[in-house]
């Protein structure tokens, strides 16, 4: 048995490192959905993106929900200790069915998406090849016009303040 000031210590204790983990949660949690696509192949990515995430969110809560309503449910009220239970068949068989229909659905979704945007990003249909090189905390761009003439690409190359 815990007396109430040491309870109070240890509430206090949740207290201090739960509300400041909890902001860091919410403020980490405003980068969770990207931008506004604006072609139709990011749409498609979009809506994959938005549905996964929201599968996420569905586990996450279930299973955390699990977890307090075990903690709540089995704490330990006195020294004895409980009936133990082994193995549970069709308990077995849910947790094994549940993840296994989700990794199928996300596959199915995920390549109805690729097909969509492989269909929507032909190469046959023509397109703007650019090489892009890499230095040190810039990017250049150049977009090749395909007449191997270098001198009229267009290149595009920014700084610090303007970046490309």
């Amino acid at each position: 048995m815990q007396l109430p000031a040491a309870r109070s210590r240890l509430r206090s204790f949740f207290v201090r490192a739960g509300l400041p983990l909890l902001l860091i949660g919410v403020l980490a949690g405003c980068g969770m959905i990207p931008p506004e696509p604006e072609t139709e192949a990011a749409k498609s990515v979009f809506t994959l993106y938005n549905i996964v995430f929201v599968m996420a969110v569905i586990v996450f809560l279930g299973v955390e929900g699990f977890i307090v309503y075990a903690i709540i449910r089995y704490r330990r009220r006195d020294d004895r200790l409980p009936a133990q239970t082994h193995g549970n068949t069709l308990v077995e068989i849910i947790w094994t069915a549940i993840p296994t229909v989700i990794v199928l659905v996300l596959f199915a979704l995920s390549i109805a998406t690729l097909a969509t945007v492989e269909a929507k990003s032909d190469p046959s249909k023509g397109g703007v090849d650019i090489e892009v090189d890499g230095f040190q905390w810039q990017w250049q761009f150049r977009y090749l016009d395909g007449d191997q003439n270098a001198d009229n690409d267009v290149s595009v190359i920014g700084d610090q303040a303007n970046p490309p």
